[in-house]
């Protein structure tokens, strides 16, 4: 993806929260490298770059995707400076990561604050409909509790890894006048990856 010399830059940074086994780090890797699979260490946590145009926008999503064990328990407020929003992940295959769920809400909004938390509900894993353990209705129902938009994606088959940012940055800046200013007609969504942290950069 080539960004045009008039059009913008913003930078936002992403915390992927979730139970083990939701699908979060499978997300990650998918958006940040196009790819499905690999080593997953669930007790390490990893930060990814990804760059995502819409609107005429070139948003740079530096995405922390946290260790999936006692999430609840184990992010402050300190580890939250200067974060923009959330992604909330349980796989539809798994009851437990959706139960689990309320806990880690329940803390972020501890942390900062019910109405202030731009986030999205992200139910994963969703090609395997024969293991479907929590229903869309249920999912839906959940994020109108929460306030806050639900999508269902699938990492495998690369379903719904774009809406899933498009909808939480949309939701970050829909206040700040940012996406009506630059928006134009012609413009899709088109991404590119760049890695971070302890990671290689892919150009």
């Amino acid at each position: 993806m080539v960004r045009e010399a008039n059009e913008p830059e913003v930078v936002r940074k992403l915390v992927l929260l979730g139970a083990r086994d939701s699908g979060k780090s499978s997300v990650a890797l998918r958006f940040a490298e196009k790819r499905f699979g690999g080593t997953y260490d669930p007790t390490i946590e990893t930060s990814l770059r990804a760059q995502i145009c819409f609107s005429g926008i070139t948003f740079t999503c530096e995405l922390l995707d946290t260790a999936g064990q006692d999430e609840y328990s184990s992010f402050s407020r300190q580890s939250l400076l200067g974060v923009h929003g959330f992604c909330l992940f349980f796989s539809i295959t798994s009851l437990q990561s959706f139960m689990a769920l309320q806990k880690i809400h329940d803390r972020l909004s501890e942390l900062v604050g019910f109405f202030s938390v731009p986030m999205v509900l992200v139910g994963a894993k969703c090609d395997d409909e024969t293991r479907r353990q929590v229903s869309k209705a249920q999912g839906e129902a959940l994020a109108e509790a929460w306030g806050c938009s639900y999508v269902e994606c699938s990492a495998k088959s690369n379903y719904g890894i774009d809406e899933i940012f498009v909808t939480l940055l949309v939701e970050i800046d829909k206040d700040s006048g940012l996406l009506e200013a630059q928006a134009s007609p012609n413009t899709g969504v088109q991404t590119k990856a760049v890695w971070c942290g302890w990671c290689k950069t892919t150009e």
